[in-house]
This record gives structure tokens, sequence and C-alpha cells, in this order.
């Protein structure tokens, strides 16, 4: 499945919904094809070690963070973002993974689910800086995942669980 070798170096590039600014994360390549890619990024929270697995998918309108502790499958948190225009660049030197964040994102964690940046997603329709095309991609992924939320975070979870044992 994964074109160059696991573990090697791969760039996440998150651009901002109105192509404004860009942010990029080097992350750890899991596996990637031209549909989908895994990356683990390592972070630190509330000083526990955290390992991030992030999915991307080319033809979904969001990408999913699944976050454990360092080492193990305990998750932490799962967040999902409403993205479109993914890109999964393996033939780039480093490979990256390239999208647009469409602002709202699902939080899952001790406090259970929530949206994040509702109120930035509003102005930004309000305002008319953020295209109608993009509202409706909002709305569309709002209720894929609100619909479909356990079935999706049970999938990433079970391919956290795979993709930890292999590791």
């Amino acid at each position: 499945m994964t074109p160059r070798t696991p573990g090697a170096r791969i760039v996440e590039v998150k651009r901002s919904f109105d192509g404004a600014r860009e942010q990029r994360f080097d992350c750890e390549l899991v596996e990637a094809n031209r549909a989908r890619a895994v990356v683990l990024f390592r972070l630190e929270r509330e000083g526990v070690a955290l390992d991030s697995y992030g999915f991307f998918w080319v033809r979904r309108p969001y990408n999913c963070y699944y976050a454990v502790r360092a080492g193990t499958v305990d998750s932490v948190f799962v967040r999902c973002d409403v993205v479109t225009d993914v890109q999964i660049g393996l033939a780039a030197t480093p490979p990256e993974v390239r999208y647009r964040d469409l602002l709202l994102d699902l939080w899952l964690d001790h406090a259970g689910p929530r949206w994040d940046d509702e109120a930035d997603v509003a102005a930004a329709i309000e305002t008319g800086a953020m295209t109608e095309a993009d509202a409706r991609r909002v709305a569309r992924a709002r209720a894929l995942l609100e619909g479909g939320r356990s079935r999706i975070i049970g999938a990433v979870r079970r391919e956290v669980m795979r993709l930890a044992a292999a590791r």
C-alpha cells in the first residue's frame, strides 16, 4: 500500500479555507496510496506524550486524528476536521498531504462529543469570506459526521489498533 518506506518523513500541509495561511507539520509516514494516507504526529498534551494518527482521504469531506498515549492504543481524543481539496503527493520530496481546512471540527474526548469553531464558520458565511460551495461542503460533512460518527470512529479505531500492532 505504501509506495515509500513506512517511517519516512511526510509533511502535512494545512491551508486555511481562504488560502491566506498555510501550516506545515513534519510527520512520520505510516502508510499511503493515492486515495488515503495515514501519518503519525508525536506531541505532548498536558504533560502526556501522545501519538496522533492522522487519516486523510481524497474522497471524504473530513480528516480524522486519533490520539493515543504514546506506545499504547489508549484513546485520549479523536478529532475530525471538515476539509476539502485533499491531495496526497507521494512523488514529492518529501511527500506531502495537502488540504484546505473548512474550520469546523468535531472533538470526542472525556468531555464527550462537541463541535468546535461553529461561530467562526457562521461568521465566515455571513461576511461572505466562505464561498457558498464551501458552506454547503461544511453542512454535508457535518451531517455525515453526525449520522455516521460511531461507525467512522469505530473504523478508525480498528485501523489504529492494526497499525500500532504492526509497529
